[in-house]
Parts: structure tokens; C-alpha cells; sequence
């Protein structure tokens, strides 16, 4: 799947069913979309995320203050 530079928004996604503070739509990277669907749908809250659009490790921040690092091998 291919990433798309850092710092654009063309490939963020929809994540279905969950909107922020705000109320508006949450928007994430389309290659975690599925793993942010999964925990937010799990329960898991969470507040910010980026791929590292293979130029470094992905994050995902939890509203609870933890952090899911997404290590990947970078070509």
C-alpha cells in the first residue's frame, strides 16, 4: 500500500462510527486505518496517530497517555 508523503492528507481515511471532541470526523493514515478502527471500536481511545510513512516508526497515542509504537522495517 503506498504511503504518502509526510505533512499531506490525501490518503487519510474515515475511521467509521467515532467522531473527536468536536464532533467532527476522525481522519487517519489509510495503512493503520484498521488497526485505529479495531481499538477504538475495542474500547481503546485514541488521539493521535501517524504511519511514519516509511521513513520512520509509526505512533498511535492513547487517550490514556500510553503510546503504541508501529516498528517497521524502512526501505
Amino acid at each position: 500500500m503506498k504511503c504518502c508523503p509526510v505533512g499531506t492528507f490525501e490518503c487519510d481515511v474515515k475511521i467509521k462510527g467515532h467522531l473527536n471532541k468536536q464532533g467532527k470526523p476522525i481522519y487517519v493514515d489509510r495503512c493503520i486505518a484498521d488497526i485505529i478502527q479495531a481499538l477504538n471500536d475495542g474500547g481503546i481511545s485514541t488521539v493521535a496517530s501517524c504511519c511514519g510513512h516509511k521513513k520512520r516508526n509509526g505512533v498511535i497515542s492513547l487517550r490514556d497517555g500510553r503510546e503504541l509504537i508501529l516498528k517497521e522495517e524502512i526501505v
